[in-house]
């Protein structure tokens, strides 16, 4: 970390709460480096911890939020701090204004391609007026960030960090090869890529799925186990996959997502394969740390090409480490975000 230290404060208003995981990953897993740099660090979730259990709980969370949004206007309106620090969330323009009248900087930072939504037409307006009026922009992909280059051209790319000191490779085999996701329930429809696949390769090979924070519903005519994400148990499952796969669709919402799937695989020491959609063609670096399929035949010889060759699996998997390191690791997108943050004091 650069020695030199700000005494600034940085107001952080996340989109989500602990169990949010572009929350998580895009802003609060940042506190203790921002803190071990100078930073007087107050973070205000938009929501309070999810709860689906009774009738009454759902009311009382719908009760929260809105205590919770309140107390955000507020702190923003009169709190003390130098730095807006706003994750993904909408905040109204004119609480922007304000802030900027008081001299404060504001840091937006999305991961998503929130411009693109089916429910809210003014999302795409939203996004533009809050890049317009941000002092800096960070985003997580090349895609996103020529984006907002349009509107903002101070932005910048940090992509989504993995803590490569939680997430270790075990070095532990399997009795039963297993090829591995991890995602989202919203997300495991892009699996339904890889069914016909699944099915030529249960011809000659014996293996498992495991899908991990997968839909139920989610069935393939192969031997599958799915589990429910938790960020407990996250490291132990990522150490049960041989592989770990991110196929995708080849839209524009999904060419600007953020590969943190891949990034995951790689910290616990995994070859990847994955479609060559968005930030994944480079990530993967095909023949290096993994393979990039396009069409199912593609998918099929990557599979079979890991599956008969340990020693392939290895290195790849070593290389994908070095890779998080190297570039994409917790320590190393630190670095970077304190540096444009404390660059952002001395801009106007």
């Amino acid at each position: 970390m650069n020695k030199t230290k700000l005494n600034q404060k940085i107001l952080i208003i996340t989109n989500g709460n602990l169990d949010h995981s572009s929350s998580r990953i895009r802003a609060l897993q940042y506190i203790p480096y921002l803190e071990s740099e100078g930073f007087t660090v107050k973070w205000l979730p938009r929501v309070p911890h999810k709860s689906k259990k009774s009738g009454f709980d759902r009311i009382v969370f719908a009760f929260k939020k809105r205590v919770f949004l309140l107390r955000i206007f507020i702190a923003i309106l009169i709190g003390n701090y130098e730095i807006l620090f706003v994750q993904r969330f909408f905040v109204p323009v004119w609480l922007f204004v304000n802030c900027k009248r008081r001299g404060k900087k504001i840091v937006f930072d999305f991961d998503d391609a929130i411009y693109i939504s089916s429910t809210d037409k003014k999302a795409e307006g939203k996004t533009i007026s809050v890049i317009k009026k941000a002092n800096m922009v960070i985003t997580s992909c090349e895609v996103l960030n020529d984006y907002s280059r349009r509107f903002n051209e101070n932005s910048i790319i940090i992509t989504s960090a993995v803590d490569t000191k939680i997430i270790t490779p075990a070095n532990k085999k399997n009795k039963l090869f297993t090829i591995g996701w991890i995602g989202s329930e919203w997300t495991s429809k892009y699996l339904s890529i890889l069914e016909p696949v699944f099915i030529e390769l249960s011809k000659k090979y014996k293996f498992r799925l495991l899908l991990v924070g997968a839909k139920d519903s989610i069935n393939f005519n192969c031997e599958t186990k799915k589990v429910k994400w938790s960020l407990e148990n996250e490291t132990k499952y990522l150490n049960k996959m041989d592989i770990g796969i991110m196929p995708l669709f080849d839209n524009e919402f999904e060419r600007a997502k953020g590969g943190f799937k891949l990034f995951q695989y790689m910290s616990a020491g995994k070859p990847i394969l994955a479609s060559p959609v968005g930030i994944n063609k480079d990530i993967v670096l095909s023949g290096d740390n993994g393979f990039l399929c396009k069409s199912e035949k593609d998918w099929y010889t990557a599979f079979c090409n890991l599956m008969d060759d340990e020693v392939l699996r290895e290195k790849m998997g070593i290389r994908g480490r070095e890779l998080m390191l190297e570039k994409y690791g917790l320590d190393v997108c630190s670095v970077k975000l304190v540096k444009s943050l404390k660059e952002l004091q001395l801009y106007k």
